[in-house]
């Protein structure tokens, strides 16, 4: 596994001996006494974080519930700060906090921590949270999916008000009707009050499940998707590159059924 180090830069012989201490010790064993002071938004991004303001909202959004989950696991103590989005990028590049969420990666992003690598590339499989949009629709309209691939300008998509996936639908074409929520379009939908729905899966997955609703498909492919990220400062990274690393892995291991046990808890936004 490779490891990104920043101010000073990597040498082979720092990277031989990260994996080796890697692979010879146990997590608790770099885990005693440790406190990870984490940042995020003061402004709520449903349903990773919660709430608005500096308060931690309960339930705090399901970012906040893995890395709690990895923390305890680990040993580790978790303080968790809230802040204007753009002072969390300014402490966390500053090394004044220990990390922060949740980010996607962008080049011009690399110099404000690190984020988890492997073989030189950005590991998704220990990402924090993927967004990923699909469309639904009844199954008695098996032809939906074709007129919205061909921009049917008859066809309207709910979207939940707010949310950016209603403008990338516009900018593509379509027709887009807004609603408060993900109850709500489906409602709609069930009603044939629209053709489709373009929702967050995990939520809206969530939702069906919970109210064993029947007769709505999904489609597989993704409208849209984005990987988001715990960004850990190059000061903390620095100091205990072994406990990130491994923290990095266990949110990889725990991400999705953690999601899959608090999801139903995230079916309407708090705003």
């Amino acid at each position: 596994m490779d490891f990104i180090i920043k101010k000073p830069r990597n040498t082979n012989a720092a990277l031989c001996l990260f994996a080796f201490l890697l692979a010879l010790f146990p997590v608790t064993g770099f885990s005693k006494n440790i406190t990870l002071h984490l940042a995020y938004s003061n402004v709520e991004t449903f349903p990773t974080q919660m709430g608005e303001g500096s308060g931690v909202a309960n339930p705090p959004g399901l970012a906040i519930d893995i890395i709690q989950c990895a923390c305890d696991e680990m040993g580790i103590k978790l303080t968790l700060s809230r802040y204007p989005n753009k002072r969390v990028q300014s402490y966390l590049n500053q090394s004044k906090i220990d990390g922060a969420f949740v980010f996607s990666y962008k080049p011009e992003r690399k110099n404000w921590g690190v984020y988890p690598w492997h073989e030189g590339e950005l590991d998704k499989s220990r990402r924090l949270f993927e967004y990923s949009y699909h469309l639904y629709y009844r199954e008695d309209n098996p032809k939906t999916y074709d007129r919205f691939l061909a921009k049917d300008p008859s066809q309207r998509i709910g979207v939940n008000r707010g949310y950016s996936i209603g403008g990338d639908l516009v900018s593509l074409g379509h027709i887009v009707e807004e609603s408060k929520s993900t109850s709500t379009n489906i409602k709609k939908l069930l009603s044939g009050r629209i053709d489709a729905v373009a929702l967050h899966s995990v939520t809206a997955d969530s939702y069906l499940k919970t109210y064993k609703i029947k007769g709505i498909k999904k489609v597989t492919a993704a409208i849209k998707s984005k990987n988001y990220y715990l960004v850990i400062s190059d000061e903390f990274y620095l100091r205990d590159p072994v406990l990130v690393e491994r923290l990095w892995s266990k949110i990889g291991a725990i991400r999705d059924q953690v999601i899959a046990e608090n999801a139903v808890n995230y079916l309407i936004p708090t705003k």
